[in-house]
């Protein structure tokens, strides 16, 4: 495998993108997007959140608290918890338009700290 600055090949044909979200960051990862279409991807996740009134962070967390079981959720919760498979939705939708195939590990998430 070809070595290219470090990482191997694939590794750099795996692009994601960043956007700091009120002390929290938003990432956007989509095998072979430009920047340009993860931009309009994050744009497109953000827009159903301002919209909502909600921020990333609540609606991961509801989702996790929601797919994890760990307690039961308040209907406020289970709807914010939605909210972050909307916007995964919409970020994917935007980001691909127009692309034969969506990968199938393209995605919405929070970074790990």
């Amino acid at each position: 495998m070809q070595q290219l600055g470090g990482l191997d090949q694939n590794v750099q044909n795996h692009f994601h993108m960043v956007m700091p979200i009120d002390q929290v960051t938003l990432l956007l990862d989509v095998t072979g997007a430009t920047a340009e279409e993860l931009e309009r991807g994050l744009a497109a996740a953000l827009a159903v959140f301002d919209r909502a009134g909600a921020t990333p962070y609540e609606a991961a967390v509801a989702r996790f608290k929601r797919d994890g079981e760990i307690e039961e959720l308040t209907d406020p919760e289970a709807q914010i918890a939605d909210l972050w498979d909307i916007a995964d939705e919409a970020a994917i939708r935007a980001c691909c338009s127009g692309w034969p195939a969506i990968p199938s590990n393209a995605q919405i998430m929070l970074p790990r700290t």
